[in-house]
């Protein structure tokens, strides 16, 4: 899966749930579910040192029907990032993640409280964001993506979160 090891991964699975744990200084990517369908990661806390790169909380790569709930999420790059393949996993196979429920969680110290992408060749669609503090992650809610990746993003509504102040410069 990785040139360094997650702490958490689980593949082409269903009916998955992490309830009330703690997972701290992973190597890379935290918790890294891929083809996952009916996720529930819920009431868990995830504590990364905030200056080591790549070491995203949560990774939902190609997964369908997912909630991730009453989380607590401080790292050093991305605390939620919402995938699906890039290359062969997300260019040849066109598995979206999709159906994701993202409420009340504290997503802090990250480079991105929530992003979707970059790594989104299948696309991510219908996720539903809301009442989650946002903060004190460098830039809240981010889209990334890249051309040679392709994919799309199609139904995100994102309500009533606390996020970084918006500087504007003259």
């Amino acid at each position: 899966i990785a040139w360094r090891p997650r702490a958490v991964a689980a593949v082409d699975s269903e009916n998955v749930c992490l309830h009330g744990i703690t997972v701290q200084n992973s190597f890379s990517w935290t918790i890294h579910p891929i083809f996952v369908k009916h996720l529930d990661l819920l009431n868990f806390n995830i504590n990364n040192p905030y200056n080591a790169p790549n070491t995203d909380g949560i990774d939902p790569e190609s997964c369908k029907n997912v909630n991730i709930i009453g989380n607590h999420v401080h790292v050093g790059d991305d605390c939620i990032a919402l995938k699906s393949g890039k290359l062969f996993l997300g260019m040849k196979l066109h598995v979206p993640c999709e159906n994701v429920i993202i409420r009340n969680c504290c997503l802090s110290r990250g480079h991105g409280g929530l992003v979707i992408g970059s790594e989104m060749s299948g696309g991510v669609e219908d996720v539903q964001i809301w009442d989650c503090d946002l903060a004190n992650s460098l830039s809240g809610i981010e889209i990334k993506a890249t051309p040679k990746r392709g994919g799309y993003v199609r139904g995100v509504t994102v309500r009533d979160c606390i996020t970084p102040r918006v500087m504007l410069h003259s």
